[in-house]
């Protein structure tokens, strides 16, 4: 796997978000091909394949402008990262992801609410085994030298996608599609090897683009959406002008600029003078302080689902033994870990599952794994375990230093010693990427950021090979299956849950929290909103004078 659009996109630094550990949802697909059923006339354009996020945000969020939002100006969105390159397919660092929906778009798009609704296509629908999936694009969509946008270039990206030569983790997400083609100008059909009752969840990630012209992606693209690009200097900055002849809802900005700053502190500074609006990746420190400020607020999604967790090797001793898991599983404090790594932006894993307490999908008939020193004792004892080590990376991400920490003094309170060795970021992944590398006694810190928040983009990150723990369980890689050709949102999620009760037993990770990366927004602006997986959408955003 390589990085998933620093789809860490979001979370971790610049050298880690290039790092394909730093997964999204990397999943399977049978290799058996039914017979295609005739197309159904159903399959709802708006229907969300998971329900709307119903929490409340874990911190605050920006509070109303403290004026009547105006037309014009000019957002400034500033950070600590640049921006290398432009094309939406490659997607390298977790910086360029808000330029997906200003320059391009997709055939659906995640709405604010968590559904998914009609951009490029305005209707789809899906044959009766899920193999077949047919979209019908809209009539008035021109990339900006004026050429038509047609199904010839849906077919011509989603086969980019779908090539292994192209550097993307998004052919992950429709790993099943077979062949792409324009049955006419307007309509569009997926082929599939596999059942996939959420294709139209998994497109939403995917730029339509020109492939005539990618080789001038990164000076002039030819894109779709509400703005464009009116200068770019790699890392460094992009400025980009609103799109006069958009075939959707004319923006209220004039345009929108990512700039570089010297380093975190100097854009909270500017964040804080009103020199920039947007800050991706607000360091938690800050994001506590800014809490209360009366002209800067904190942006998080309802639903985070980016998650801190632990990796341990479960085909090598110690951790080949449940009972080590087990008693792994027991000895974190999640509480104090969300807390001192991530002042509590977000909320604890109890029962150890990788989906939010929030999610629809999320099995709550599971008693926690509570944070019990006796109990894991106890569970080592039998595993004969006494030492461990905490195999981490140096500076990079401070939260795996806290949780580290932490984790150290509660496990020597117990009479087990744990190591904490920090390494460069290339040292610290050799050691456990890709997945199938042994590291035995080794607790590895990480984290995963997903994109979409139905589970199945989230659960199939422990399919077998998936996940870099090398943990393999059949009748949980049959249940996934199972899911991803039911198209009823109810029987999925009772298949959720029967997935979630074998993690629960099995332990193949330590989860320790659902989290997010915040980013700072001046009160000055509205419309501005984060996906459950971190991404900003600017495309709505308006400033008040």
């Amino acid at each position: 796997m390589t990085p998933l659009r620093a789809r860490a996109r979001s979370a971790l630094l610049p050298a880690l978000a290039t790092l394909a550990i730093i997964v999204g949802a990397c999943g399977t697909a049978a290799t058996s091909t039914a017979p295609t059923a005739a197309p159904t006339t159903a399959a709802p354009t708006t229907a969300a394949p998971t329900a709307a996020p119903a929490a409340a945000p874990t911190a605050a969020p920006a509070a109303a402008p403290t004026a009547a939002p105006a037309a014009g100006g000019t957002l400034i969105l500033g950070g600590a990262q640049g921006v290398p390159q432009l094309d939406p397919i490659i997607l390298t660092f977790a910086y360029e992801e808000p330029l997906i929906n200003l320059l391009w778009n997709g055939l659906t798009s995640l709405n604010q609410d968590g559904s998914i609704g009609p951009e490029l296509a305005e209707s789809w629908t899906h044959s009766d085994d899920l193999k077949t999936w047919t979209f019908k694009l809209r009539t008035d969509v021109k990339f900006l030298s004026g050429k038509q946008l047609t199904a010839k270039d849906v077919a011509a990206t989603m086969t980019r996608v779908l090539d292994p030569k192209t550097p993307t983790q998004m052919r992950t997400q429709v790993s099943a599609v077979t062949k792409v083609t324009a049955q006419d100008d307007y309509t569009v059909v997926f082929q599939l090897s596999s059942a996939d009752a959420v294709l139209d969840v998994a497109v939403s990630d995917i730029a339509i683009m020109d492939n005539d012209a990618l080789a001038t992606v990164n000076t002039s693209p030819n894109g779709s959406g509400p703005f464009k690009l009116a200068a770019f200097v790699p890392d460094q900055t992009v400025k980009l002008v609103r799109n006069e002849a958009y075939w959707g809802p004319r923006p209220s900005l004039d345009g929108i600029n990512f700039v570089r700053l010297a380093d975190p502190v100097a854009a909270v500074t500017a964040l804080r003078s009103g020199e920039i609006h947007v800050m991706p990746d607000l360091p938690p420190g800050d994001a506590n302080q800014l809490k209360d400020n009366p002209d800067v607020g904190v942006l998080v999604p309802d639903n985070p689902i980016q998650t801190p967790f632990y990796e341990l090797d479960n085909t090598t001793p110690p951790f080949n033994d449940v009972r080590a898991r087990q008693a792994m599983a027991h000895s974190v404090n999640r509480d104090a870990m969300l807390e001192a790594a991530y002042l509590g932006i977000g909320y604890a894993a109890p029962a150890n599952l990788p989906l939010s307490i929030k999610s629809s999908g999320y099995n709550g008939d599971l008693a926690p794994y509570d944070f019990n020193l006796a109990k894991a004792k106890e569970l080592f004892a039998a595993a004969g375990v006494t030492k461990l080590t905490y195999w981490s990376v140096a500076g990079a991400f401070p939260p795996f230093r806290t949780t580290g920490e932490i984790l150290q003094a509660d496990l020597a309170s117990i009479g087990i010693t744990m190591d904490i060795q920090e390494n460069e970021v290339s040292t610290w992944a050799e050691k456990f990427y890709p997945p199938g590398k042994s590291y035995p006694g080794l607790v590895i810190p990480n984290y995963l950021s997903f994109t979409q928040a139905d589970p199945l983009f989230i659960l199939n990150f422990w399919l077998t090979k998936g996940c870099e723990c090398n943990w393999s369980n059949a009748e949980y890689d049959k249940l996934y299956q199972q899911a991803l050709a039911e198209p009823d949102l109810s029987a999925r999620i009772a298949i959720y849950k029967q997935m979630q009760k074998i993690f629960y037993d099995d332990v193949p990770s330590v989860q320790l929290a659902q989290s997010t990366s915040p980013a700072g927004l001046s009160k000055k602006v509205s419309g501005v909103w984060m996906q459950p997986g971190g991404r900003l959408r600017l495309e709505g955003g308006s400033i008040a004078p």
